[in-house]
């Protein structure tokens, strides 16, 4: 244990701690410049506040809509926002909402649209009307919503590239919609919707800071290189592989979650740390699963971990092979850079992606094995394979470590 204490130490040398330093001020100034510019929100009483207090003040606001959506809270909501001053300015300023404007009805607007606006929903003021016949009460509304998430569902599997759901797994998907737990609890949500926006943003250079952590792990001419005194012995070797291997693994994911918290710092200080309990549909409303919003922070940001230690584990596998700190570091930036770009279209292959694990794709279902599941089975279950067989071919190569160069 305490061996591997101390590789685990040693993982963070001067340029690991100086990269990931380097990266968390990046971090820091990316959300801080890009939430002070652009982003304004219109108050109930028509005040426009603009830059990094437009966020606060929208969090602010939002606090007088957060409650349960039953019948009364629906016939509330309907009644104060026909005469509010934001539905005033929205008849003014068409594209207010579409570029970069905030309002403390557009949450609770916006899931009230979802069966009416199904795949288009975006930031625009086209979504945020609510007097639809579905809506004339609260019952009316969850019986449309429900058959909204399922066909919605349905048809975005198709789309993505997957096989058309069976009767059988349609109806599995329907008995997983019917036990969302109703009336459904709203609050804001939106620092936790912003930190997971800004780890998409942030995440493959994150990787490279893995790349440039973890490339001299396996190397000869690294700041700590493999040890020839424990590559004497066949049995101490084999211990001291897999220990170093470990403890890369261990190592990366202590990087990440720092990283995560630090994020999540940041934008719970900018909007607050509201919605804790909220329902996840609050949060994203094409969510089916009956869980709350921070339950699924947590779990988007178990996938952004698995990815890191299968990134992690890939970037280990190209050390012991190369074993030159700089051409490791080369090659394993270029297989980085390279997963970073098979995630644009659409193929069905980017879910099998390390670097897709981090998404919000926690709400997609797939099939396995003719059972619906969560996105995230299949990412745990990819997270084994790549870290199984990485570790499999570390142990293979480092038992022929002294005699390849």
């Amino acid at each position: 244990m305490k061996s591997l204490y101390y590789e685990i130490k040693h993982c963070f040398n001067k340029v690991s701690i100086f990269a990931l330093l380097l990266f968390l001020l990046v971090v820091f100034l990316h959300s801080i410049i890009y939430l002070s510019i652009q982003w304004r929100t219109i108050l109930p009483d028509g005040t426009l506040v603009e830059g990094l207090s437009s966020h606060r003040a929208f969090s602010e606001a939002s606090k007088e809509l957060k409650g349960v959506l039953d019948d009364e809270y629906l016939q509330k909501l309907k009644k104060t926002y026909a005469s509010s001053y934001e539905k005033k300015y929205l008849d003014i300023d068409k594209g207010f909402l579409g570029t970069g404007g905030l309002m403390k009805y557009i949450n609770t607007n916006y899931l009230l649209n979802k069966p009416k606006s199904r795949f288009n929903a975006t930031n625009g003021n086209e979504y945020m009307e609510i007097d639809f016949p579905y809506l004339e009460n609260v019952d009316t509304f969850y019986a449309a919503y429900k058959e909204t998430l399922v066909e919605v569902e349905v048809q975005a599997h198709e789309a993505t590239g997957f096989r058309p759901y069976t009767d059988e797994e349609i109806k599995q998907i329907k008995d997983i919609v019917n036990n969302i737990q109703l009336p459904l609890r709203l609050d804001n949500t939106m620092w936790m919707s912003s930190t997971r926006n800004y780890l998409y943003l942030e995440y493959f250079i994150f990787t490279l800071v893995l790349c440039i952590s973890f490339s001299s792990i396996f190397s000869r001419d690294g700041i700590n290189p493999v040890s020839d005194i424990a590559l004497a012995s066949k049995q101490g070797k084999n211990k001291y592989i897999c220990r170093r291997f470990i403890a890369g693994l261990v190592a990366a994911a202590i990087m990440y979650l720092i990283y995560f918290v630090f994020l999540s710092l940041i934008h719970g200080s900018v909007y607050g740390f509201s919605g804790w309990n909220a329902s996840i549909q609050s949060k994203s409303n094409f969510y089916v699963f009956n869980m709350t919003a921070g339950k699924v922070f947590l779990l988007e940001c178990l996938g952004g971990l698995i990815g890191t230690l299968a990134v992690t584990s890939i970037v280990l596998l190209v050390s012991i092979i190369i074993k030159r700190t700089k051409a490791s570091l080369l090659v394993s930036a270029g297989l980085v850079y390279f997963l970073n770009n098979q995630l644009k279209g659409y193929s069905i292959l980017r879910f099998t992606n390390p670097l897709f694990f981090k998404t919000d794709s926690m709400g997609t279902l797939i099939s396995l094995f003719g059972r619906i599941v969560p996105y995230l089975v299949l990412i745990i279950l990819l997270g084994i394979l790549y870290i199984s067989i990485c570790f499999i071919l570390v142990r293979l190569l480092g038992k022929r470590y002294r005699w390849l160069k």
